[in-house]
């Protein structure tokens, strides 16, 4: 009976450690970071203000890569922030009207089920889809 109780007790040590590097892995991105970005335009606005990026993220075979549009105010200051995920490795174009008006160009085969997210305003940035 006591050698039973040993085998259990030191059985879910062992599973416990085992979960606890898992729970590790996963929170530090050590076997899920696998993600590439690939840029493929940017531009600032014309007061200089803001800058776009189109790039494409990927992921791995088995999750489909995104095309994403994202904004910043100060290249110095802040990171760029995603208004504009769509679910495929696509052809996206953007073009400033004015100092903070965006135009997004999305390929006419996009559905809204491959839209993630689709913001129509960004701080100060009014934000037109065609």
């Amino acid at each position: 009976m006591k050698v039973l109780k040993i085998i259990i007790i030191g059985s879910s040590f062992v599973l416990l450690a085992l979960l606890g590097i898992v729970v590790w892995f996963f929170f530090s991105g050590g076997i899920f970071s696998d993600c590439e970005t690939h840029e493929i335009s940017r531009s600032k606005s014309p007061s200089g203000k803001y800058e776009a990026m189109v790039y494409i993220k990927g992921c791995g075979a088995t999750t489909p890569s995104a095309t994403i549009v994202a904004l910043r105010q100060d290249e110095k200051v802040s990171a760029f922030e995603d208004i504009f995920i769509i679910e495929a490795a696509v052809s996206i174009d953007f073009e400033w009207t004015g100092p903070d008006q965006l135009k997004i160009f999305s390929p006419k085969i996009i559905t809204n089920a491959d839209i993630f997210r689709k913001e129509m305003n960004w701080q100060t940035v009014s934000i037109e889809y065609q």
